[in-house]
């Protein structure tokens, strides 16, 4: 059984999220023939992020160092 796993932010609207599972799943299921796909979401908060060596949450903020 085919399994995707998605690593993003938080999505606090779970509408949102099973809107984004059902098309993952339509999409895979289309590609693969196969009835069952496995989704996981990992949720990763800003502080525990970096990107080119800043936390995300510090971009977000216009932390030291932040990007405009």
């Amino acid at each position: 059984m085919p399994t995707i796993t998605i690593e993003g932010p938080p999505i606090p609207d779970l509408d949102t999220k099973r809107v984004l599972v059902r098309e993952l799943t339509d999409a895979a299921t289309k590609a693969y023939g196969l009835p069952h796909i496995t989704v996981v979401i990992r949720e990763n908060q800003p502080e525990n992020v970096a990107v080119d060596g800043q936390l995300v949450v510090d971009r977000r903020r216009g932390g030291p160092g932040s990007v405009a």
